[in-house]
């Protein structure tokens, strides 16, 4: 048994770098990945009630949980989707789901009554046309270019237990 483990403590020993270097890898992959989601989305909202949301709130927002502001203004969702990578990483980020199955999942809500259709684009700068033509409307970019508007600007607060993205 004393063999045993001096033979284990000895592999442990002579290996403790790699350990320590797959664990460091592991960590980086992590923390990077969170950096390119929070640096890649951006939310935009015109005449809504506040300029900042939890992650959880603005996916209950974009899932049709929602259909009137705080000010009386109807929700109107405006969606940058065709079937590029920014808008499979956007149906994937606040849906989990692909391109198709968001379409789905809005024909779903808007036949059954539940909610009204968002407004589809196909660019960044139709997006941002629509937001600004309609009072009561939220927008989520991937890699927006375009200049922003501040007042359209809207923050996300980290909440006690979610990860920060802005």
């Amino acid at each position: 048994m004393n063999l045993y483990y001096n033979y284990l403590m000895q592999y442990i020993k002579s290996n403790i770098s790699v350990f320590v270097t797959v664990a460091f890898l592991f960590l980086m992959i992590g923390n990077c990945s969170a950096q390119n989601y929070s640096s890649r989305i951006r939310i935009c909202g015109n005449s809504i009630d506040e300029k900042s949301y939890t992650k959880s709130d603005i996916k209950s927002i974009f899932k049709g949980e929602k259909s009137r502001w705080k000010n009386g203004n109807s929700v109107i969702l405006v969606l940058r989707f065709n079937e590029d990578e920014k808008s499979q990483h956007l149906a994937k980020a606040i849906y989990n789901k692909s391109t198709q199955g968001v379409k789905k999942f809005w024909l779903g809500l808007v036949f059954s009554g539940r909610s009204n259709a968002p407004l589809f684009a196909d660019s960044n700068e139709e997006a941002l046309l629509m937001l600004a033509k309609h009072k009561g409307s939220i927008g989520v970019f991937v890699d927006c270019k375009e200049e922003i508007p501040t007042e359209f600007k809207v923050s996300i607060i980290k909440s006690e237990n979610e990860k920060s993205i802005k």
